[in-house]
């Protein structure tokens, strides 16, 4: 299976070494950019390509977004449908729960701030939904790069049901989104075109990577090991002679335009050995066809679901069968929207989604600066919502779709901590396809733009639509400050 897949999954080997390496800090003033084709390859799924082959970028272009959205209105009446097939913590209580209005603004609810913990916010007394993060969990001291409880981790754990909760969450102004994700799942208008979601779990059982990241072969490996397997002695134990050995379960999100391409291609490397498999869950493929409702849970999506009901946070002892723990990075929300711009307008990988040309068209002429451009697809996004391109979803959102809505932990890192993750799977000096190579985005004023292009106004109307993000990286201790001056400070975090 890792054979015959790894070449066409998520980041091409060959492509590693292509151009810089990312290292990209908070402060970075040039958005590093890596290929991003989808945890499993580019485009839509098999409904769409029977239809589009030939013609896609042709029909595509002609294809207007008003249409688009019309018909997620046409098809808005599956909302007690997509409630019951969502699964987890979508409260039939939500206000905005029928409404079909596709937007990117928030709750007119006041958000009045205060006290906040674990995502929910300090008025929150429900304990009745036995939700994970009130479990008796004890700390583990095991050592782990994705271990969030050691004093010198640079994780923290994080709770997307909590944050989208609609009566108590951190995010619940924006719960009205997790709704409509599921609605335009199942009327066949979520990013069509664009690619297929799902999630790789990395099973390692005494994989051990020398100095160099390479792979060092022990002659008794284990051979064939499986995602059911239990495994004890967990963890990262450094040799005397500067190798390292892992055995552990690890899975991570691919959160569009944040180092997923490079996450993949050290994936990958590390299954080719015989004490490592990797195992891909993939549950969704757009599809321009409503699903119908005795197809709207797949036996893909139920394989998943099985999956994510056995995420957890870090063990004390030993991973249970399929037990895994799911990692994920954040990104400061105002560079990767720079990032996310690129890709949406024709980047390598995106070629077929039917709206770059359109943003193009709309933003780009002979006389156009990075700045302007900035502001203009800013403006773009706003009226025509971030729904128009997948790399536009914000990124909590992302989350929640790709852990289908549960109740489980994800242990968070800063996008700042690339290389300390990749560096841990042995591949902390992949090179990865760059924003700033000639050849990558469509357009010079594309290539040459960076975050020193925002004015006030673009980086207000950037930060309002990504306020869930700001909240969401408050939470887990990223700061936004770029967003300071829009997003106000309410809540005080408690660890």
């Amino acid at each position: 299976e890792n054979a015959s897949e790894d070449a066409g999954v998520g980041e091409n080997p060959k492509d590693e070494n292509a151009s810089e390496d990312q290292n990209a800090t908070e402060d970075d003033k040039s958005v590093n950019e890596e290929e991003d084709n989808g945890e499993f390859g580019e485009g839509a799924g098999k409904e769409s390509s029977k239809e589009n082959v030939g013609n896609e970028e042709s029909n595509d272009n002609e294809e207007s977004v008003e249409e688009t959205e019309k018909e997620a209105n046409d098809h808005s009446g599956s909302t007690d449908e997509t409630r019951e097939v969502s699964g987890e913590n979508m409260d039939e209580t939500n206000e905005g729960s029928g409404d079909t209005d596709e937007t990117s603004e928030g709750s007119d609810e006041a958000d009045e701030g205060g006290k906040s913990k674990n995502q929910l916010q300090d008025q929150c007394d429900d304990e009745s939904n036995n939700r994970w993060s009130d479990r008796e969990w004890p700390a583990s001291s095991v050592q782990s790069l994705v271990n969030c409880d050691l004093s010198d981790s640079k994780c923290v754990y994080f709770y997307p049901a909590n944050f989208f909760d609609s009566k108590c969450g951190l995010g619940k102004n924006f719960s009205k989104y997790v709704e409509q994700i599921e609605r335009k799942r199942l009327n066949g208008t979520l990013w069509n075109n664009m690619p297929a979601v799902g999630f790789p779990s990395l099973t390692m059982d005494r994989l051990c990577l020398d100095e160099t990241g390479g792979r060092v072969e022990l002659e008794d490996d284990k051979k064939n090991t499986k995602e059911t397997d239990e495994l004890s002695d967990i963890g990262l134990h450094k040799n005397d002679d500067g190798s390292k050995c892992m055995t552990e379960r690890i899975s991570f999100l691919h959160v569009h335009k944040s180092g997923g391409s490079s996450l993949h291609s050290a994936f990958n490397a590390i299954s080719r050995s015989r004490s490592a498999q990797v195992h891909r869950h993939k549950f969704f493929s757009p599809s321009r066809l409503p699903i119908p409702p005795d197809e709207a849970e797949d036996r893909e999506r139920q394989k998943a679901r099985k999956s994510l009901e056995q995420a957890t946070k870090y063990p004390t002892g030993q991973f249970n069968s399929e037990q895994h723990v799911i990692f994920a990075l954040m990104r400061d929300p105002t560079e990767r929207f720079i990032s996310s711009m690129g890709q949406a307008m024709g980047a390598n990988g995106s070629g077929l989604n039917g709206v770059g040309p359109k943003i193009r068209k709309a933003c780009i002429d002979p006389e156009s600066t990075p700045a302007s451009t900035l502001k203009c697809v800013a403006k773009y996004v706003k009226d025509h919502t971030f729904w128009v391109e997948l790399h536009f979803t914000p990124q909590v959102l992302d989350m929640s779709f790709a852990t289908l809505y549960k109740d489980i932990p994800l242990a968070i890192f800063p996008f700042t901590q690339i290389k300390t993750v990749l560096d841990y799977f042995g591949k902390g000096d992949v090179k990865v396809r760059n924003g700033k190579s000639e050849t990558y985005r469509t357009d010079k004023v594309l290539t040459d733009m960076t975050v020193d292009d925002y004015d006030d106004e673009s980086l207000q109307i950037v930060c309002e639509l990504y306020e869930m993000d700001v909240l969401m990286a408050r939470s887990v201790g990223i700061e936004i400050p770029r967003c300071d001056p829009h997003i106000p400070h309410k809540y005080d975090f408690k660890k």
